[in-house]
């Protein structure tokens, strides 16, 4: 659980974080119903308030506006991550370079691009697989999912956006992970397997409209 601006927000994480959450739930609020709304696919934002009711609780979804993205293709991967405002990182994301940035062919300097949070929220119940979120996001004409790039930028440019979610870059030129950007406690560059909880955004893109 986090608290910002008087809300106390919920997702989905590991056992241990949701029990401590449910401990530390506001008066009124069965800590049973929470898991019960969040294994049902809910995304639930609580609002502090003195009498809180079932009827404050709504789901929390990604914002729906498009955003840029400026990517610097002059810069190496790690000068990249080295823009983020990331509290960890995790350092195998490093090893061999599995997460080299490639500019596109005749591309030498900053490309700007739209870019916007998908989330499919209770599409395949509580878990989604890369391919499945992928093929959803491609039905989305002109959106294409995310690389390396665009994920670092948002990192860089757009964290706020995020709240405390993760955000994933689907295309990846590692077939075992993926990179993401994980916003708990801390905010964390990390890597992840290829199934995702309900509340996992996806980063993608598309060329920038003139």
């Amino acid at each position: 659980m986090k608290t910002k601006n008087g809300e106390f927000v919920f997702g989905m994480g590991p056992g241990e974080k949701l029990q401590k959450a449910c401990r530390r739930l506001p008066d009124g609020i069965d800590p049973r119903e929470v898991i019960e709304w969040l294994a049902a696919g809910n995304n639930l934002r609580l609002v502090a308030d003195v009498q809180i009711s079932r009827s404050q609780i709504v789901p929390l979804t990604p914002p729906q506006e498009v955003f840029t993205l400026m990517i610097d293709y002059r810069k190496s991967f790690k000068e990249m991550v080295e823009l983020g405002h990331y509290d960890d990182v995790n350092s195998n994301i490093f090893f061999e370079d599995r997460f080299r940035v490639k500019a596109p062919v005749g591309v030498k300097g900053i490309v700007e691009v739209e870019a916007k949070l998908f989330k499919f929220e209770g599409k395949y119940g509580c878990k989604m697989y890369s391919d499945q979120a992928k093929a959803l996001i491609e039905e989305k004409a002109g959106w294409r999912i995310s690389k390396t790039e665009h994920l670092l930028a948002f990192g860089a440019q757009h964290i706020e956006k995020l709240g405390y979610h993760m955000v994933v870059a689907l295309d990846s030129p590692d077939l075992t992970f993926k990179l993401c950007i994980e916003r708990d406690s801390k905010c964390s560059l990390d890597l992840n397997a290829t199934a995702y909880d309900f509340d996992t955004f996806f980063l993608a893109f598309r060329p920038k409209i003139s």
